[in-house]
């Protein structure tokens, strides 16, 4: 009912979904390794194929309850990636926001060695 929403700007609702903690531990992970995928790609861009095909997320894939569909539509609603259709086929391109969490990934990969 609309009388139920928060009256003032500054309160918010929050929500709790049952088992949403291991769909976020399944997600990270594979967010994270496409993110740098592309970020070592030239121009940030590369073919859907490629990603799929790729030996780590291939390993990360076979541990996780969630598809790899599920996490590109999870970035490209982000605003991390964009996604266009050419000859070859679905062309992923990082955004500039993508661009930034690439880098911090990347960079946070770094750190832990």
């Amino acid at each position: 009912a609309p009388d139920e929403a928060p009256a003032l700007l500054d309160q918010e609702w929050l929500w709790a979904l049952p088992e949403s903690g291991r769909l976020t531990r399944a997600l990270y992970p594979l967010r994270s390794e496409v993110l740098k995928l592309l970020h070592r790609q030239r121009f940030g861009r590369a073919l859907c194929l490629t990603i799929e095909r790729s030996a780590s997320v291939a390993k990360l894939l076979r541990s996780s309850p969630i598809d790899l569909s599920f996490a590109l539509r999870d970035l490209v609603g982000s605003n991390y990636i964009e996604t266009s259709r050419s000859a070859a086929g679905v062309t992923l391109q990082l955004t500039a926001a993508g661009e930034r969490a690439a880098a911090a990934v990347s960079a946070s990969n770094k750190r832990r060695r």
